[in-house]
């Protein structure tokens, strides 16, 4: 049984990009594999039974050489890269003053972090697979999607510009934000449009089969989708603010 560890970006929506490489490892490896997600990132317990291959957690700096057949280090933090390169990771590690990518066919990773380019479609080329995969969960959130448009937003200000801007007519319904990010995929299901600037509200709705328009800032860390059929995306003016 071949032992892998996944180091994923740290930020909440990491969690898109873990669920893609695992369903793209799954695929490469079959049942023929055991996964381990290690992440600094605090995700809540309820998702190792969301993810494909039921992985186990560990803590970033609990990983060790000659624990795993291979470590994958996916993340685009300075911090977890460093750590990668001394464990002999492959995918992205920091050495030369930057991230670099161990191999030609993760450059494309580097790609979808820093040149803008699309995070959902570069990953399955790293692994020199063509076809079009998604994040997926093995929960089955059932969408609760009534006649309604909601927003995802925190800041009151902002909120209102979108309604002002994108609602013509009907009520706003407010998707909170949840801490949970299960919980968060839950409510992001129950409107059948959602404006936000929260990568895993909008990939939530438009996976339900909602359509999801993903503001974000010239300077947010935010993935780019790639997949206008699925996420719409704009950039907001001034940064938003």
């Amino acid at each position: 049984m071949k032992k892998i560890c996944l180091i994923p970006p740290p930020s909440e929506w990491g969690i898109l990009v873990t669920s893609l490489v695992l369903q793209i490892m799954k695929r490469i490896y079959g049942g023929q594999c055991e996964f381990t997600i290690s992440s600094s990132a605090g995700w809540e317990d309820g998702f190792q039974q969301m993810l494909t291959g039921r992985p186990s957690f560990a803590h970033l700096h609990t990983v060790s050489r000659g624990q795993f057949d291979e470590v994958m280090c996916v993340s685009d933090s300075t911090v977890d890269c460093r750590h990668a390169l001394s464990l002999g990771a492959s995918g992205l590690v920091f050495d030369g003053g930057s991230i670099v990518a161990t191999e030609a066919r993760f450059s494309h990773i580097l790609s979808a972090y820093f040149e803008g380019q699309p995070v959902i479609s570069s990953l399955p080329k790293a692994f020199h697979l063509d076809d079009v995969i998604f994040p997926n969960f093995y929960t089955k959130f059932s969408p609760k999607m009534h006649d309604r448009q909601g927003v995802s937003i925190a800041n009151d200000s902002l909120r209102m510009a979108v309604k002002s801007k994108f609602f013509e007519t009907g009520r706003l319904w407010h998707v909170p934000v949840r801490k949970s990010l299960v919980k968060r995929i839950e409510e992001s299901r129950t409107v059948c449009a959602l404006v936000t600037d929260d990568p895993v509200c909008a990939w939530g709705c438009a996976s339900g089969g909602g359509r999801a328009l993903l503001l974000r800032s010239l300077w947010s860390c935010n993935p780019v989708f790639g997949f206008s059929d699925m996420v719409e995306e704009e950039i907001l003016p001034d940064g938003g603010g």
